[in-house]
């Protein structure tokens, strides 16, 4: 949809990252600073130029470390549904969390004999192969709010107001962390606003990179 749209006015490329889609997977322990080095590097061997980087959810993460350390590469950034702030304090996912410490750590004594760490976690943590799980748990363990002020780039933040997964308390982080932001709000999307308000997201791009 998007590739089609700004195709005709300028050269795009669409990214699979490492693990993902069709891509291959990186190896064990590979956090988001190593998937940002890897596209930096990636970036610099195409030699783009005048990047306008456009980021969902997890892309955000290495979208907002490669604003913050290559702004030579970024023209302008487009986060949308993006992670990479800390989530709040929950009572609930905190006891969830001490009870999987606490199986396992029975599990590892021998004194429990079943443990299926594939129980525990997301939906999204249950679909992941071993490797992928030591990444995914790097990865959300990393918060990004330090990155924010080294962010020269000119930004526009776009996000769900029924965002559930990063929820608008993000946005409103983001925004205040990132000196050239503007924040657009899609009141009745949720998590992929993108798809949920697909032409007021493509309207919204288009005006902000012409």
């Amino acid at each position: 949809m998007a590739e089609q749209f700004f195709g005709k006015k300028c050269k795009t490329l669409t990214l699979d990252l490492w693990g993902h889609g069709k891509s291959a997977e990186p190896a064990a322990g590979f956090g988001v600073y190593e998937y940002a080095a890897a596209l930096t590097e990636l970036l610099k061997k195409l030699e783009v130029e005048n990047t306008v980087l456009i980021a969902h959810s997890f892309g955000g993460r290495v979208a907002i470390i490669i604003a913050a350390k290559h702004p030579e590469l970024v023209d302008k950034l487009v986060l949308v549904d993006s992670a990479g702030i800390k989530p709040r304090f929950s009572i609930i996912k905190r006891a969830k969390q001490l009870h999987f410490k606490f199986v396992r750590a029975l599990y590892k004594r021998g004194v429990v004999r079943n443990f299926d760490e594939g129980r525990y976690g997301s939906a999204d943590y249950k679909k992941l192969s071993e490797g992928m799980r030591q990444n995914f748990v790097k990865i959300i363990n990393t918060c990004l709010a330090c990155e924010l002020p080294k962010i020269n780039a000119e930004t526009l933040i776009i996000w769900g107001g029924s965002d559930y997964d990063t929820p608008m308390y993000m946005a409103k982080k983001l925004y205040k962390g990132i000196r050239r932001s503007k924040l657009v709000v899609f009141e009745q999307a949720g998590h992929y606003s993108y798809l949920d308000s697909s032409d007021k997201f493509l309207s919204a791009v288009d005006g902000f990179i012409s």
